[in-house]
């Protein structure tokens, strides 16, 4: 009886810490995936912010190289209107 009781500590423990290691891993496995996952969504990200802030400032760039091609052309300001000369004939 002495020696089955150490013995079957023994064996308790021993189950106790395989249970133990492979939470563990697999912990552990479950932290590896879900940061990897994180960084693809981040680096998804940052690409669709860089391709739609390219986009807007290529749009930008153009309208300003359209609004320059169309303003070339610079016209003179339009003269005075001369002032209107009295009636000729009185009026009645």
């Amino acid at each position: 009886m002495r020696i089955l009781l150490p013995i079957l500590c023994i064996f308790l423990l021993s189950s106790c810490k395989k249970e133990k290691i492979e939470k563990l891993v697999l912990e552990d496995l479950i932290e590896e995936k879900k940061a990897a996952f994180f960084i693809e969504k981040e680096k998804e990200c940052k690409e669709k912010a860089y391709e739609e802030a390219r986009n807007y400032v290529d749009s930008l760039a153009n309208k300003w190289v359209q609004d320059d091609l169309l303003d070339t052309i610079n016209f003179p300001a339009r003269p005075t209107r001369p002032e209107r000369p009295s009636d000729i004939l009185e009026k009645h």
